[in-house]
């Protein structure tokens, strides 16, 4: 499942910069392949983060998750044809990266439970204690 779509996107850029951003060729519309690589790349970076605390693929995916990859998106859209990316889009970006570490370090929660940590296979022994209050006094 797609973690955005063009919809999402234009909630951050309207569809006319998109066109401008994805559209190599002069045909006016939006470009789907450049669109679905600067997605699968935002999906990518953020599974990333969220494969270390959610099972994957979200479904359904959470509202933060989808703002967060449309952030990355335009972020990506803009990397593919600008040198100067505007300062905004770059803090956006950096924010959003920011947000995801946050999520992968277990601070942040995203709305989804994740799943419990499972000790399969695991043995714990004790070992013999080798030095006592005693022991430890002589040194």
């Amino acid at each position: 499942m797609s973690y955005c779509t063009l919809t999402d996107i234009q909630k951050k850029l309207p569809l006319a910069q998109i066109i401008e951003l994805t559209d190599d060729d002069g045909s006016g519309e939006v470009d789907t392949t450049n669109l679905n690589e600067a997605i699968s790349r935002a999906e990518q970076e953020i599974d990333l983060f969220l494969g270390k605390v959610y099972d994957l693929p979200l479904d359904p995916v959470p509202t933060l998750v989808v703002s967060l990859a449309s952030e990355l998106v335009v972020y990506y859209l803009y990397t593919r044809t600008h040198e100067n990316i505007p300062p905004a889009r770059i803090w956006q970006y950096r924010n959003a990266l920011s947000i995801l570490q946050k999520i992968g370090q277990g601070e942040l929660q995203i709305g989804v439970t994740p799943p419990e940590a499972s000790y399969e296979g695991v043995s714990v022994s004790n070992r013999t204690q080798m030095f006592d209050e005693d022991t430890l006094d002589k040194f």
